[in-house]
């Protein structure tokens, strides 16, 4: 998938405001799940968990259609945060370049 920065910041804002939305166990367990993975993206550059997958981050996938394995994005710089938390959303890298 090949897309500007602005149509990545619309994903992760309605991203998290559905997160935000969320309350109870199931809001503790997403920030589990995404603290737990941006941890791993930080140490290991790993962007899947098998678990957290399965419970969470597969409805982030189902929502581009399950498929994407690389997204690409360029004409503009993006946010470390956005770039972080997509990785792990989509559970795929993300390149970057602008120029």
């Amino acid at each position: 998938m090949v897309s500007v920065p602005r149509l990545y910041n619309k994903f992760y804002d309605v991203m998290q405001q559905k997160i935000h939305e969320v309350t109870g166990g199931k809001r503790k367990l997403i920030d589990r799940a995404v603290n737990t993975k941006l941890a791993n993206l930080a140490a290991k550059a790993e962007t899947t968990h098998k678990l957290y997958d399965c419970l969470v981050f597969n409805k982030f996938k189902a929502v581009l259609g399950g498929r994407v394995r690389l997204m690409v994005t360029g004409s503009a710089p993006i946010s470390k945060d956005v770039l972080s938390f997509l990785k792990i959303a989509f559970c795929c890298p993300i390149l970057e370049g602008y120029g």
